[in-house]
């Protein structure tokens, strides 16, 4: 049966978001073509590593890997879908980089995929879901974090507690490495005035449901990371803003004595968003406190790995 895989991005003006797009459906489709092109898994007669015969595509199953973009972009969904079909689509395989299930992935996808429908890829659809709270993005962000020069030249003395925001709680799983509100001593911290201060920047939006979840992986970013003081901000919607999550992480005494604070830009691509960051926090901190912006989420290679293993499971859930 031939299988198109279909990446969906949000969409942006700015020629450098696009191209991190189109870098990440080109190694991801890449990666999808080497794990299904051939028979068998890593064990001995195609068995995993519980002995059971997992159904990877033969050589001779067509694959088709195509991107397309909610918005201010071409294609849009209903054209690239409709190409998948007339190169002989028989299944779409949905695949929205969409960091949080909010207005896009409740409302715009379904309404697109009718309309691709309608269009004439009236085929099986299977959508893989928002990335939600990922261990493989909380990871990411953290070794993100890691590698601004605040966090190499951070070195804290005792176990760290692991702030909870003043703006709401933060509900649901915890990665398996923060089990408790305790983070162990991160190795990689050497000042004796421990890390800065950390900002969690997330798109924000006013589904109140991806809000909680942003705060989630927020929280659980900071006791990975060992952040002593932490905020969330987020560029849209509701409060916390951008200049109140500042304030009030200036407001910590840590960050007061450390005078330093480190700026997670929790995106996934790049854009004008990102571009205007550092200028925006720099311009709601005194000319004392030393400003680091991590990079976003970007390319790594983790993100990568799991965003193919949702594309292949989903691929072997249409074939049981």
């Amino acid at each position: 049966m031939t299988t198109a895989f279909l990446f969906l991005s949000h969409g942006t003006r700015d020629a450098q978001g696009t191209d991190e797009f189109l870098q990440f459906t080109q190694l991801a489709g890449d990666e999808i073509r080497r794990s299904l092109g051939q028979v068998g898994a890593a064990g001995p007669d195609g068995a995993d590593g519980a002995g059971h015969v997992r159904p990877f595509a033969s050589r001779s199953d067509p694959l088709i890997i195509r991107h397309c973009f909610l918005e201010l972009r071409d294609p849009d969904l209903p054209t690239a879908a409709a190409a998948c079909a007339q190169q002989g689509a028989e299944q779409i395989i949905l695949i929205p980089l969409l960091l949080f299930a909010a207005g896009h992935w409740k409302t715009d996808v379904p309404a697109l995929i009718e309309q691709a429908r309608r269009a004439g890829a009236d085929v099986p659809w299977y959508v893989t879901e928002p990335m939600g709270h990922d261990d493989a993005f909380i990871g990411a962000a953290v070794d993100r974090i890691r590698a601004t020069p605040g966090w190499q030249s951070a070195r804290t003395t005792t176990a760290i507690t692991a702030h909870t925001p003043r703006t709401a709680p933060c509900p649901g799983p915890r990665p398996a490495s923060a089990t408790s509100d305790v983070a162990p001593r991160p190795q990689h911290l050497q000042d004796e005035h421990g890390p800065p201060g950390l900002l969690f920047v997330g798109r924000g939006g006013r589904d109140r449901a991806a809000r909680r979840d942003a705060l989630s992986v927020a929280q659980a970013i900071a006791r990975q990371a060992g952040a002593e003081a932490w905020e969330p901000a987020f560029l849209a919607g509701p409060a916390p803003s951008l200049a109140d999550g500042v304030q009030r992480l200036l407001a910590h005494p840590s960050v007061q004595k450390r005078k330093a604070i480190t700026v997670l830009p929790y995106l996934w691509f790049s854009g004008h968003l990102l571009r205007s960051l550092p200028a925006q926090v720099q311009a709601c901190c005194p000319s004392d406190i030393a400003v680091h912006v991590a990079d976003h989420l970007g390319l790594h290679a983790d993100l990568v790995a799991r965003v193919v293993s949702r594309a292949i499971q989903a691929w072997e859930s249409t074939r049981r």
